[in-house]
């Protein structure tokens, strides 16, 4: 008898193999669009949002339902067929709205599948190499911390680097800050040379003017701070009249050593050595005292700029300066 199982069990499964009991498909596929973003439900389960394409789907006619807060909820019949995919426009109103339906399209904020946005490169090179004050104007009205960083990183002319930069301070960008510490340390060697020789501060070539000359400068009230291209070499003056009292004070230490060497061996010709030495000295000692005087005069200048100038952004710049020479520059 268990001999007749074997044969009757063998032909089932070959059975059930070749001819396979037929199983309900749920591969359908729906995309819906609207007007907002929303969810989708079908058969009152939820089974994507607007915008995706939804699959896995039971073939037939199903009853949908678009939602999204704030707003009507959408309700109508769909029959999905077939292995293609389903499109359905849907606009959703506000409630409390009750207008009638439009034919309006929905909006485009859904992307398409397979849209991408334009990768961040791409946008990159579509910006131009370099720009000019109106542009740094525009996004410093506008607040656009992102867009004066590259402005300011642009090969654009210094000026319109320089004024990116001060837009930055006033919108307290730490860029600005880095951009101008590496300026500092230069004395704004990348600024026009024609800042520096309309400068009363400065004589041909860079090179600091003579005590007399920036002296007369300020009793004639030439040294002014009302533009960018006059700030610039303003500031630079007092960084290399800086340096110059350091250099000073360190070569008179040296020379008032050398006179007392001088003095205790008293070695032939060492009167006139020293006489050379002591000259050298209030010589030098006379420029530093000059310029302690010439750069609180321009940081007297600068502070009234930053309260009466118009220009904020050339404002902030100044007060960076002020500031500047204030915590770092102390005698």
């Amino acid at each position: 008898m268990r001999q007749l199982w074997l044969p009757v069990t063998l032909a089932v499964l070959s059975a059930s193999l070749f001819f396979p009991t037929p199983v309900f498909a749920y591969d359908g596929k729906l995309r819906v669009k609207c007007n907002v973003p929303a969810e989708v439900y079908i058969n009152k389960i939820q089974v994507g949002k607007t915008g995706e394409i939804i699959s896995g789907l039971p073939f037939g006619k199903c009853k949908m339902w678009v939602v999204a807060d704030g707003y009507k909820k959408h309700e109508q019949m769909v029959d999905i067929l077939g292995n293609d995919i389903i499109e359905v426009k849907v606009t959703l109103k506000l409630e409390g709205d009750d207008s009638t339906d439009t034919d309006e399209e929905p909006s485009s904020d859904e992307e398409e599948p397979g849209e991408e946005e334009p990768k961040k490169e791409d946008k990159e090179k579509e910006e131009p190499k370099t720009f000019d004050v109106k542009d740094v104007r525009k996004a410093s009205k506008e607040g656009d911390n992102d867009r004066l960083r590259k402005i300011l990183n642009s090969d654009s002319e210094y000026i319109v680097r320089i004024v990116a930069a001060a837009a930055l301070l006033r919108l307290k960008s730490k860029a600005s800050v880095d951009f101008l510490d590496g300026e500092f340390g230069e004395k704004f060697k990348s600024a026009p040379d024609k800042w520096f020789d309309d400068s009363p501060l400065f004589g041909q070539f860079r090179v600091l003017a003579g005590s007399v000359d920036i002296a007369d400068a300020f009793d004639e009230k030439e040294v002014k701070f009302d533009t960018f291209d006059e700030t610039v070499p303003g500031y630079a003056a007092v960084l290399i009249m800086k340096e110059k009292q350091e250099e000073y004070r360190k070569e008179c230490r040296k020379l008032q050593k050398k006179m007392a060497r001088l003095k205790k061996r008293k070695a032939t010709g060492w009167w006139g050595q020293y006489s050379t030495c002591d000259h050298n000295i209030k010589r030098m000692s006379k420029d530093i005292k000059d310029y302690k005087a010439f750069i609180s005069r321009i940081l007297s200048i600068l502070k009234k700029r930053v309260r009466s100038i118009e220009n904020k952004d050339l404002a902030a710049l100044a007060k960076y300066f002020y500031d500047h020479a204030k915590g770092k520059l102390k005698d």
